[in-house]
């Protein structure tokens, strides 16, 4: 194995291993010393790659749209029609957000006072691409409005995707289950998408809240 080769494979084992230790205890009760034995380097070799657990954020945030956006391509049918295709996507993002909460408490936090809006927009260029297609295809099967802008959309509806599957989550906005306030976004999506989409009895509710 060649040394660049093996480097990368310590930085693999060092991010691993932190992400894992962070979401079972928390970044306060995480220890370099135990992130170090769980990747099996010396807590030296941490600092060769990090200089602080919180030098982690970065690389946990891009690590964790990878994993959001390989997942997202394994199920997400982007042959059917675009509607389905939206209703996975948000099954997806919420199921990733519950898993990950620890991770991303962590790093909106980190992104918040360490990180510039520059950086986010990198860690999420090959998302925006992706769910960006999945728009031009429905534009072009006249499922959505030709005029659509694509890149600004896209933009909008991941953010606000996360954002409900974050403060369901995170916020720990528990007043409905997780399948209504999947129901209640999509419906809402759909509706904002579509003009020709009836009004439901999810959708008047979510009209009513935001009124």
């Amino acid at each position: 194995m060649s040394r660049q080769r093996k480097k990368e494979e310590k930085y693999e084992r060092i991010l691993q291993a932190a992400m894992d230790i962070i979401t079972e205890k928390g970044i306060q009760r995480t220890t370099i010393s135990e992130i170090a034995n769980r990747a099996d380097v010396a807590q030296g070799t941490f600092y060769l790659y990090f200089s602080s657990k919180n030098a982690l954020v970065p690389a946990m945030a891009e690590r964790l749209v990878t994993i959001t956006l390989n997942n997202l391509k394994e199920k997400v049918c982007q042959t059917s029609d675009f509607w389905t295709s939206l209703q996975q996507y948000i099954d997806e993002v919420y199921s990733m957000t519950e898993k990950h909460r620890e991770i991303l408490i962590i790093c909106y936090a980190g992104a918040a006072f360490d990180y510039t809006m520059a950086m986010w927009e990198h860690i999420y260029s090959s998302y925006y691409e992706w769910f960006g297609h999945l728009l031009q295809t429905a534009i072009d099967s006249g499922m959505i409005e030709a005029d659509t802008n694509v890149e600004w959309t896209a933009k909008l509806l991941i953010n606000m995707v996360e954002g409900e599957a974050e403060r369901y989550y995170i916020g720990d906005d528990k007043e409905t289950s997780a399948e209504r306030s999947k129901e209640k976004l999509y419906e809402f999506i759909r509706r904002s998408l579509d003009p020709t989409y009836p009004f439901t009895d999810s959708l008047k509710e979510v009209l009513q809240e935001s009124s």
